[in-house]
C-alpha cells in the first residue's frame, strides 16, 4: 500500500473502510483521528513514556493476563539511541 500524506487523498472518494493509518506523535491531532473514523477507517498508534495517563489508560482496558492464561507476548524493541523513533 502506497504511503499516504494527507487523509483525503488516500480515497477521494472518502470512503476508507478497509485502510489502517500510522501516524507518530508529531502527527497524532484528534481533529484528524476523528476524519479518519469517521469516514470508516482505523488508525493505529503508538504510545511513549511521555504519556503516563495516557499509558495507563489505556493498559487499564487489557487484562492483566491473557483469556487463556500464561503471559502476553513480548514485542517491545527499544533502541536507547533513538529517543523513541
Amino acid at each position: 500500500m502506497p504511503l499516504v500524506d494527507d487523509i483525503g487523498a488516500a480515497s477521494p472518494k472518502g470512503d476508507l473502510s478497509g485502510l489502517v493509518f500510522t501516524a507518530d506523535a508529531l502527527h497524532v491531532h484528534r481533529d484528524n483521528l476523528a476524519k479518519i473514523v469517521e469516514r470508516g477507517g482505523d488508525y493505529l498508534l503508538t504510545v511513549k513514556d511521555n504519556q503516563p495517563t495516557l499509558r495507563r489508560d489505556l493498559a487499564g482496558l487489557f487484562p492483566p493476563t491473557p483469556p487463556g492464561g500464561g503471559d502476553f507476548p513480548h514485542y517491545l524493541l527499544r533502541d536507547p539511541g533513538s529517543r523513541g523513533r
